[in-house]
């Protein structure tokens, strides 16, 4: 390929949004935290440390 042609483009589909079944679940004592880019969203379930001082356990 020369510096002059483009390069191949590939589409892929977007993965549809997660069904009502399939949403997560979340326990006593648990919460559930987001974080967003565009395009992109991460959503984590956390629970508080075991004890005091310690962070919070991501699943």
């Amino acid at each position: 390929m020369s510096s002059t042609e483009l390069p191949e483009t590939r589409t892929a589909a977007a993965p549809s949004p997660p069904r009502p079944e399939r949403a997560v679940r979340v326990a006593d004592g648990e919460e559930l935290r987001s974080v967003s880019l565009p395009g992109l969203t991460l959503t984590v379930r956390a629970r508080p440390g075991a004890e005091p001082g310690l962070p919070p356990a991501l699943y």
